[in-house]
């Protein structure tokens, strides 16, 4: 009678509480990174207000999910008590000895608190089960293409890449505002070309265009080709292990420069060691001649 309450509730503060902190952290990043700028333009006040709003309502959502588990251990201990009490008196009914009573006694307490302490775990499991949960619900619920056969391109593709984009049109949700809206242009093989503009005009998003993370939907007219391709008909896996795109926040993985550069392990040493002299980068490194360059070890933070 019991467990099904408290598991229900578990459940569903945890997922509360997980939603929750999200925003707690968030904030406090994004004050650590950028506290320069908020004491500069004199905006401290503003986000103090910003923290104490996501912390209160962390707290509306943590303080029942704290109280949960006195709740369940003070219901437990009544009903192991009055278990208790049950027992002992059917054994003095029955004119038991004191001896055995005294034994049974023993065994029942502990039968009871280990009772108590399974009752909790097995709460304590299925509430953290949750977090599985919305990993496994990212990672198989990813809305993008399927690779099909059909959809392949050529293993030299793209030979001359040419980039069109025809009346294109897209946004980062399905149905959302447009963040690009009806661009038509050209760029030529081997052409340097600079976007410039405003924060929020759209600069990134051409680049998420044409590695297809942005939503363009049946309403959105236009496409984008590269060497004459329609990039959506283009099996996604193939389409962004063709495209160098170089983010402007790079992410660095702990491990070593060798799983940086080349997560698959398809290169030879030489063509990594070639990638790192074109980037200028062996000079800051003063290896022993035994030591690889490769073999460097970083941290996930550079």
């Amino acid at each position: 009678m019991i467990q099904p309450h408290y598991l229900h509730a578990c459940r569903q503060l945890r997922r509360l509480d997980n939603l929750a902190r999200a925003p707690v952290l968030n904030q406090a990043a994004e004050i650590r990174l950028g506290a320069q700028v908020i004491v500069t333009f004199n905006q401290v006040d503003t986000f103090r207000d910003r923290v104490r709003d996501v912390i209160d309502d962390h707290i509306r959502v943590w303080a029942p999910y704290v109280m949960l588990n006195p709740w369940l251990t003070l219901r437990l201990q009544l009903l192991s008590s009055v278990l208790q009490l049950l027992s002992a008196s059917l054994l003095l009914w029955l004119n038991t000895s004191p001896s055995t009573l005294g034994l049974a006694m023993n065994f029942l307490i502990q039968i009871t608190s280990n009772l108590n302490s399974f009752v909790q775990m097995r709460a304590t499991l299925e509430a953290d089960i949750t977090s599985a949960e919305r990993v496994w619900s990212y990672a198989a619920n990813v809305p993008e293409s399927q690779p099909a056969e059909e959809q392949r391109p050529a293993p030299s593709w793209p030979d001359m890449p040419v980039i069109n984009f025809e009346s294109y049109s897209a946004s980062y949700a399905a149905g959302g505002v447009p963040c690009l809206r009806d661009l038509s242009f050209s760029i030529a093989a081997g052409e340097h070309v600079a976007v410039v503009g405003r924060t929020g005009a759209g600069k990134s998003s051409l680049s998420l265009a044409l590695l297809r993370a942005l939503e363009q939907g049946d309403s959105y007219n236009g496409r984008i080709t590269i060497d004459g391709l329609d990039i959506s008909k283009i099996c996604l896996a193939d389409l962004r292990n063709r495209i160098t795109f170089l983010p402007q926040e790079p992410f660095v993985f702990a491990g070593t420069i060798r799983h940086n550069l080349d997560f698959a392990g398809t290169e030879t040493d030489e063509r990594l060691q070639e990638a790192l002299s074109a980037c200028q980068m062996s000079r800051f490194f003063n290896l022993e001649p035994a030591q690889n360059l490769l073999d460097y070890p970083v941290s996930d933070s550079g």
